[in-house]
C-alpha cells in the first residue's frame, strides 16, 4: 500500500471537513469533536512558538508604558501603584521564561491564561487604589493595551482570553475594595470595557 497516497487522502478529507464546517457560518466557538482535539494540538502549537517571539516584544511595551507612567505619577502614589502594577513585569518574564521551556508547551493555554487573570486585576485593582485622577487616568490608559494584548496578541483560545479578561477585571474590583480603594467604572468602561470588546472581536474573527 502507498502510505504517501493514503496520508494525502486523509489530509484531503480533513481539509475538506473543516471546509464544510467554516462554510456552515455558525457563530460556534469550536470544531466538530473529531477536528477540535486537533485543531487545539496544532493551534496550541503555534500559539507557544509565536509567544516565544512576541513575548519580549510584549515586554518592551510593558516597560515602555511603565517608565512614562512613573514619570508622570504624582510621588505619593508611584509606592501604591508600583506594589501592584509592578507585579505584572514579573508576570510577564515568568511566562516568557516558561513559553521556552518545551515541558510546558501542553501547558500553554492555563500559565498564559492565568497569568493574563492576574495581571489584568492587579491592573485593574491599581486603577482604585491611587488617589490622584491623573494617576488613575495613566493606569486606565495601560489597562487599554494589555487588552488588546491578551485577546490578540498572545494565542489564547477565545474561551480562555474571555475567561481571563472579565474575570480578572471582576477580581481585580474586589482586590482594590480589600485595599481601602474603590474602582470608579465610569472610567473604567471607557478604557478596560471598550477595550475588551474591541480585543474579543479581534480574537473571535482571528
Amino acid at each position: 500500500m502507498d502510505t504517501r497516497s493514503t496520508g494525502a487522502r486523509d489530509d484531503d478529507a480533513e481539509l475538506a471537513a473543516v471546509t464544510r464546517e467554516l462554510g456552515h457560518r455558525r457563530y460556534r466557538l469550536r470544531f466538530a469533536p473529531d477536528l477540535e482535539a486537533g485543531y487545539r494540538a496544532d493551534q496550541n502549537g503555534r500559539a507557544v512558538s509565536a509567544f516565544r517571539r512576541t513575548g519580549l516584544f510584549i515586554l518592551m511595551i510593558y516597560l515602555l508604558l511603565s517608565s512614562g507612567i512613573y514619570a508622570l505619577m504624582p510621588a505619593e502614589d508611584v509606592g501604591r501603584w508600583l506594589s501592584l502594577y509592578g507585579w505584572v513585569g514579573v508576570i510577564i518574564v515568568v511566562v516568557m521564561a516558561a513559553s521556552h521551556v518545551r515541558l510546558f508547551d501542553r501547558a500553554y493555554q492555563y500559565y498564559i491564561g492565568t497569568g493574563a487573570f492576574v495581571s489584568v486585576a492587579l491592573s485593574v485593582a491599581v486603577t482604585g487604589v491611587v488617589k490622584h485622577p491623573e494617576a488613575a487616568s495613566l493606569t486606565n490608559a495601560a489597562i487599554m493595551y494589555a487588552m488588546v494584548i491578551i485577546y490578540a496578541i498572545c494565542g489564547l483560545r477565545f474561551t480562555v482570553a474571555l475567561v481571563a479578561g472579565w474575570c480578572g477585571g471582576l477580581a481585580g474590583e474586589m482586590l482594590a475594595g480589600l485595599l481601602g480603594g474603590a474602582v470608579d467604572w465610569l472610567v473604567l468602561h471607557r478604557t478596560y470595557t471598550g477595550a475588551s470588546l474591541l480585543g474579543m472581536f479581534l480574537a473571535y474573527i482571528g
